[in-house]
């Protein structure tokens, strides 16, 4: 009897332990896990608030659980940058987290200056329960441009560097250029005298032959035109090459020339002082060879040989006067075009 009762109260006990399991399998099955796991999934957006400010940066930045997706809410979120041109700085920026979009932080910056900054965002979340961080680059600009307009600028900054626009001054090419211009300038005066006396005796009573003003230039004239003409011709070869609106090779460099302001009129108008220069070649010999012409008819007291000389040696001068004329202005064309072609290159359209 004894023994039935004592197998009746191990059976109890082991229900009852069963039971206990049971029981507590349910509810380890019905309670939710509480850890999330520690890695995180931030994306960032930014974008400007006022198209009229383009310095301030408002900048978003979604956090979330990477294992389940859950937003991270309640954690410290700070974002620094540095300028990739001259290294300046932004301090520690605190996001602060909305409260209407769990997860969601939110910060705005301005910035002293334009240019491409490196930005760093950390994320550290209350109690260790995670942290991340993301680097990313951020291109401030005066406007918002598309990829055409920014490759457009590009191109256009390109253009601007390829001037020949020396800040500075020095032995080289300041200095150098002026000694060249100076030069330049002296040689065309020189030329320009040496005709001009002809012209004043041609047209004021050089068929005289007592006149000792065209037996004079008779002598010097070939030494000093064509001296003058030699000068002019490797001064304007310096000043177009090292002195020009671009750098070296100057106006040889036909794709950056014709890529500045007026480029295109800029060589339209220098092709004419080579043309204008050949054109003075031709007239200071064909007075060489007048002025010889007069001279011999002179001391061969032939006055008619000496009228046809002098006759000559006037449409000569004209013509010379002409070409000199037109020298000047193109010279003064081109120097003017230089100006603007260096201002153009700055100004908006």
């Amino acid at each position: 009897m004894k023994q039935g009762i004592a197998n009746r109260g191990w059976w109890r006990i082991c229900a009852v332990g069963v039971l206990a399991v049971a029981l507590a399998a349910l509810v380890a099955v019905r309670v939710p896990a509480a850890a999330h796991g520690k890695d995180l999934d931030i994306s960032v957006s930014r974008l400007t608030p006022n198209p009229d400010r383009p310095l301030v940066r408002l900048y978003t930045a979604m956090v979330r659980y990477a294992g389940d997706g859950d937003p991270l809410t309640g954690a410290t979120v700070t974002m620094s940058a540095i300028r990739q041109e001259g290294g300046e700085t932004i301090a520690a920026v605190v996001l602060t987290g909305l409260q209407a979009t769990p997860g969601l932080y939110v910060a705005q910056l301005t910035y002293q200056h334009f240019g491409t900054f490196d930005i760093v965002l950390r994320v550290s979340a209350a109690l260790g329960e995670g942290d991340g961080e993301v680097v990313f680059s951020d291109r401030l600009r005066p406007a918002n441009l598309t990829d055409a307009q920014q490759a457009a600028l590009e191109a256009e900054a390109q253009r601007v560097l390829r001037l020949q626009a020396q800040f500075g001054f020095g032995w080289w090419p300041d200095v150098t250029n002026i000694i060249g211009r100076t030069v330049h300038s002296l040689a065309g005066v020189t030329f320009f005298a040496a005709t001009g006396l002809i012209t004043v005796a041609a047209w004021g009573g050089a068929g005289d032959p007592s006149h000792g003003l065209l037996r004079r230039l008779h002598r010097r004239y070939a030494l000093v035109a064509f001296g003058s003409l030699a000068v002019l011709f490797a001064a304007g070869l310096y000043s177009a090459w090292f002195d020009a609106p671009v750098r070296p090779p100057g106006v040889f460099d036909l794709h950056a020339m014709r890529r500045l302001p007026y480029g295109d009129w800029y060589l339209a108008m220098f092709a004419l002082k080579p043309a204008l220069f050949v054109m003075l070649a031709w007239l200071a010999v064909a007075l060489r060879q007048q002025l010889r012409a007069w001279s011999a008819a002179a001391d061969g007291d032939r006055p008619d040989d000496v009228r046809a000389a002098v006759s000559k040696l006037r449409l000569l001068t004209a013509l010379n006067a002409g070409a000199g004329i037109a020298v000047f202005v193109d010279v003064a064309i081109v120097i003017y075009l230089h100006y603007v072609s260096h201002l153009g290159v700055f100004l908006p359209d």
